[in-house]
């Protein structure tokens, strides 16, 4: 297994972040449908405030926990939870949800992973605080599916 930096991983999930707000984006702007923008401007706004958090998280640089090396499984990629995903002119909100809900998942699947290689506890914090976030959306994200 490679071995990389918890910089580089949390790099590689800022760029995760920014493409699932382009995505969500790219929804809403074809969207013919209000709810539908609504729920894509939600979204995709989520996506850049966690972007936003993750920067400046790094832009303080000095944390040791960014500085350390953890072995890193070749089949949790960041890049590869968002493969396949089309922007669809047709798609409803309810779907958008349930497309947002499965991309939750399996972002919560990837720091569970990284949580569980952790080479120390400051790195399982972290990757733990991460999975507690996307946890608290996937609730979010089942209470708007009961609204739609």
């Amino acid at each position: 297994m490679p071995l990389r930096q918890v910089s580089e991983l949390l790099a590689r999930t800022i760029e995760y972040h920014r493409k699932a707000a382009g995505y969500y984006a790219g929804m809403g702007a074809h969207a013919n449908k209000e709810a539908v923008r609504l729920v894509t401007e939600y979204l995709a706004g989520h996506e850049l405030v966690l972007v936003k958090r993750l920067e400046d998280f790094l832009s303080r640089g000095g944390h040791e926990v960014c500085r350390t090396w953890l072995q890193s499984d070749p089949d949790y990629h960041m890049e590869r939870i968002l493969d396949g995903l089309q922007v669809d002119r047709a798609v409803d909100a309810a779907e958008i949800i349930e497309t947002a809900v499965e991309l939750n998942r399996r972002l919560i699947e990837y720091f569970r992973r990284m949580r569980s290689i952790s080479p120390n506890k400051h790195v399982e914090e972290l990757f733990w605080s991460l999975e507690a976030h996307e946890l608290d959306e996937q609730r979010r994200l089942s209470a708007m599916a009961c609204e739609v």
